[in-house]
């Protein structure tokens, strides 16, 4: 929590908000379907389908850490005119609590 309310500004221009949704997405991620119907099996016993969530344990996340500290070192510090104004419209507006992309950060 601490990187995030730290750091999490820096890579607010590597993201974009979908007010209609609330949602944060990469700018470079694509959605991909995960599985199939052809994965998946039928069996007298229930269903079957493969499972791609990958697990670890709590050591892995003072590399994860690591990691993210490097990306934020290498990120601009001056966000002004990193993101475009979004639209959201006044209900939106009304109800909103977190900075948009364009006012986020120490130089927004």
């Amino acid at each position: 929590m601490d990187f995030v309310a730290r750091q999490g500004w820096k890579f607010l221009s590597l993201y974009r908000f979908a007010a209609d949704t609330g949602l944060w997405q990469h700018k470079d991620w694509e959605h991909r379907a995960n599985m199939r119907l052809r994965d998946v099996e039928f069996r007298a016993d229930g269903v079957a389908f493969p499972h791609s969530h990958v697990k670890t344990d709590q050591s892995a996340l003072v590399g994860y850490l690591e990691r993210a500290q490097v990306l934020a070192d290498k990120m601009p510090t001056e966000t002004s005119g990193c993101c475009d104004p979004l639209d959201v419209g006044v209900h939106f507006e009304s109800l909103r609590w977190f900075p948009l992309p364009n006012e986020g950060g120490e130089g927004c």
